[in-house]
């Protein structure tokens, strides 16, 4: 019974032995093989508990979002460690193309980041008051915001504060832009799935 928890080498699925890849496939048998999806959601898994403990453990309002900064860029050494932990294991066949959850995090965090310095120096150029850059601001606050006030960006705010605010929302943005990316293209497979059938059947009953 597979324990993921339990540290053993990864073995090749057709031959058993100690997996040895290169170009995808097993070098002592030749079998294609990859490192299932399965393997990168359960380490993220252990990546976001373990944040959310130390999360937990670790809030101070004062800096929230510099709190929050150090707590996500964190995710990087314990995703390391948790891999050493948790090794892979493979599978048979070729590994699905599709970009993971964390193309869609960074790229909205770099568009969200260079949106907000945008509109800052855009209002700062047309000599916006204090109070009206807090309001405008407030768009890059949510959803954390109505959480936690403390997660308001404000004129006062450090510069970490403000990109921990920012990448601590964006990961909400980018969970639903990759569900719904998912949920499309499931939709779109499924319907083509059907038409294939379909046809496969007008033929069958023609012939």
């Amino acid at each position: 019974m597979f324990n993921p928890l339990r540290r053993e080498l990864p073995v090749c699925p057709e031959c058993r032995r100690a997996a040895r890849v290169a170009r995808g496939r097993c070098i002592w048998c030749g079998v294609q093989v990859h490192v299932p999806i399965a393997y990168f959601r359960w380490l993220w898994f252990l990546v976001v508990t373990t944040l959310t403990v130390l999360g937990a453990l670790t809030f101070r309002s004062p800096h929230a979002g510099t709190w929050l900064l150090v707590l996500l860029l964190s995710a990087i050494p314990i995703r390391f460690l948790w891999g050493i932990v948790v090794p892979p294991w493979f599978e048979r066949g070729p590994l699905k193309a599709g970009l993971p959850f964390i193309v869609y995090y960074v790229s909205v965090c770099a568009l969200q980041i260079a949106y907000w310095s945008l509109w800052g120096w855009i209002h700062v150029g047309l000599g916006a008051t204090k109070e009206e850059l807090n309001d405008n601001w407030d768009i890059f606050s949510v959803p954390l915001a109505w959480i936690n006030p403390a997660f308001l960006i404000r004129s006062d705010k450090w510069l970490s504060d403000v990109i921990g605010i920012i990448m601590g929302n964006s990961f909400f943005e980018a969970l639903v832009l990759f569900l719904l990316y998912k949920g499309v293209h499931a939709r779109l497979n499924r319907n083509r799935a059907i038409r294939l059938s379909i046809t496969d059947t007008d033929s069958g009953d023609e012939q």
